[in-house]
């Protein structure tokens, strides 16, 4: 029996966020936020501060003593915070390795399904010619 539509629509929609979540992931950089941003321009930094909390600046400068930028993609807000509180700063990048591991993860759990699926079949007409 085939599955409705309006549920293969959300597992197909939970496959793609999964499969996109996978091809990237955060790194901590080892140079300074000022020289990180003169030449790597990133868009948005996620910032650790010596207290442990974590806070995401979105199209960010170093002006003076602070690291300023966004609190959102999208927001016309601002947010600061000090460099001397700066205990690290990552940035957002690519994993092929990643990727690739959740592609294989994804095509081995549906190739299990399909072997499943085929062992347990009765065939087109109900198990009747056994």
């Amino acid at each position: 029996m085939s599955r409705p539509l309006f549920l293969k629509r959300p597992v197909a929609a939970v496959l793609v966020v999964l499969q996109l979540s996978g091809c990237t992931s955060w790194n901590v950089e080892t140079l300074p936020p000022a020289e990180l941003i003169s030449q790597k321009h990133p868009d948005r930094l996620r910032v650790e501060q010596l207290d442990g909390k974590r806070v995401m600046i979105y199209g960010p400068e170093v002006q003076g003593d602070s690291l300023r930028g966004r609190p959102s993609a999208s927001s016309k807000g601002s947010r600061a915070v000090t460099l001397a509180s700066v205990s690290s700063v990552s940035t957002w990048h690519f994993s092929a390795g990643k990727t690739l591991g959740l592609t294989l993860g994804v095509v081995a759990v549906a190739a299990a399904a399909a072997l499943i699926a085929l062992a347990s079949w009765d065939g087109p007409l109900g198990g009747c010619c056994q």
